[in-house]
């Protein structure tokens, strides 16, 4: 080999070295900045507006992440996932960025010193009463959402209890879609902003009557008091750029089923996040009942 090529080798490998420390530091402190290409920022605050730094915050799918800076932000490439915000003293946050909407996301925080305290009353272990709150009727009647319309259900907790499960009774599906679900808190009646489980995102199985998804290792505690499930509907994902397919307004799966079984109504809707409302009353043609609610359900531990 040349003494001119051997330089060049040598100049050549230094590069790539030096380009390669480069990307790995900028992985490990970005500069954050909303106008990089697929990639978006995180902002993450407590409760009285700090910045939270060394907030961990990770695809739970694609097991890729970063952590805050000292200003409390992140730089993370655009993907179709939820993602799990978690730092000590703090409660855990899951959420779904919507990749088509949003190139900066603020969370903020809870903190855990409230949760902690209840903790240490009772462990884990002592929640072994399993109590089943909400609807779980068989139904024919149904409600056919459109693309990102919101349906929750309100249920009533009497007594601080850890959530093991949900269950949503819909039709027999006929293809896999997803939708999120959250725990909200009771604000005048309604759901508030607050939430005790933030976006989790959740795909149906193709064939089944109802979908029903554990919660257990989340440690969720529920407060006495009223709470709400809450539903989102996405449906199916678009292959070639892996957004929502919107259907022009149709209805989109899954479908899930409305009761007579309860008096009370307890089921509320949100159009495109505008403004909650009570369920409208149908009528139930094979017994003239009203039908009002939809069947969600959850399991709940209690000491």
């Amino acid at each position: 080999m040349k003494k001119n090529e051997i330089v060049t080798y040598y100049l050549l490998f230094f590069l790539m070295f030096s380009s390669s420390c480069f990307s790995q530091e900028e992985n490990k402190l970005p500069v954050p900045s909303s106008k990089k290409n697929n990639t978006f920022k995180i902002k993450v605050k407590d409760t009285n507006g700090k910045s939270i730094e060394s907030v961990s915050i990770v695809y739970l799918k694609h097991n890729l992440g970063n952590y805050t800076n000292s200003n409390g932000e992140a730089i993370l490439p655009l993907i179709n996932d939820s993602l799990k915000v978690s730092c000590i003293g703090f409660r855990d946050t899951i959420f779904m960025l919507n990749i088509s909407k949003e190139n900066e996301k603020l969370i903020v925080l809870q903190n855990q010193i409230q949760q902690l305290q209840t903790v240490n009353v009772f462990s884990n272990s002592a929640f072994k009463n399993e109590v089943l709150l909400g609807l779980d009727e068989s139904t024919n009647n149904f409600f056919k959402p459109g693309y990102g319309n919101q349906i929750a259900i309100k249920i009533y907790n009497s007594k601080i209890g850890l959530l093991k499960s949900i269950k949503l009774n819909h039709l027999k599906t006929q293809y896999i879609s997803d939708i999120k679900i959250e725990i909200k808190s009771d604000e005048n009646g309604f759901p508030s902003n607050n939430s005790l489980l933030t976006d989790t995102l959740v795909s149906t199985k193709k064939g089944k009557r109802f979908t029903e998804i554990e919660f257990l290792d989340n440690n969720i505690i529920l407060e006495k008091g009223y709470f709400y499930i809450v539903v989102t509907h996405l449906g199916l994902k678009n292959f070639s750029d892996g957004d929502y397919i919107k259907y022009k307004g149709q209805p989109i799966e899954p479908f899930f089923l409305l009761t007579d079984q309860e008096k009370n109504e307890n089921t509320y809707l949100n159009y495109l996040n505008r403004k909650w409302r009570l369920y409208p009353k149908l009528m139930n043609e094979n017994n003239g009942k009203e039908v009002s609610n939809v069947v969600f359900s959850c399991k709940i531990l209690y000491p």
